[in-house]
């Protein structure tokens, strides 16, 4: 699912926001359907963590936003 999720993600990837946000979470409930008999807490806690690292890169690259904090800001 990392992969998948890292390869929809990707750079070249120039799609609008809303195209890329909705196949992803297609791709997430179709996951979560798929391995939902059994304790999957801690992976969906995983993929959960994974995916949100992975849209902030995202988003921060596609609107040239840099990770540091601006000046002054608390």
């Amino acid at each position: 699912m990392r992969r998948s999720v890292g390869e929809h993600l990707a750079p070249g990837n120039h799609r609008p926001w809303e195209e890329v946000r909705d196949r992803l979470n297609q791709k997430l409930r179709g996951w979560e359907a798929y391995f939902e008999l059994g304790s999957t807490a801690r992976a969906y806690r995983a993929i959960d963590e994974y995916v949100e690292e992975r849209v902030r890169y995202f988003l921060r690259r596609r609107h040239k936003v840099s990770r540091k904090a601006p000046a002054g800001s608390p």
